[in-house]
């Protein structure tokens, strides 16, 4: 199914291209896309709001210098330590 018929209010940007990541938030129960060198969370009604997207690095510390602006290879989120892993080529 093409992303603009699942998400609503899914911005401009992102309705074409592809999604580099995506992983389920137990915790805030959303799914967290990620594309480029950005990321948003969609709610379980389907809807992006008006404040997203966001920048990855805004909310990621200690970003690595080498990973330049994102383009992130895969990501997982552990409930368990309430951590996500972002993982890049072979880092």
């Amino acid at each position: 199914q093409p992303i603009t018929q699942w998400i609503v209010n899914l911005p401009t940007n992102w309705q074409s291209g592809h999604i580099d990541a995506a992983y389920y938030n137990t915790a805030s129960k959303n799914v967290v896309l990620l594309k480029g060198d950005e990321y948003l969370e969609v709610a379980t009604n389907r809807v992006v709001d008006s404040h997203w997207p966001r920048k990855i690095k805004e909310v990621i510390n200690n970003w690595p210098f080498v990973w330049g602006d994102g383009n992130i290879d895969a990501a997982h989120y552990n409930a368990l330590e309430n951590k996500v892993y972002l993982y890049r080529g072979k880092q």
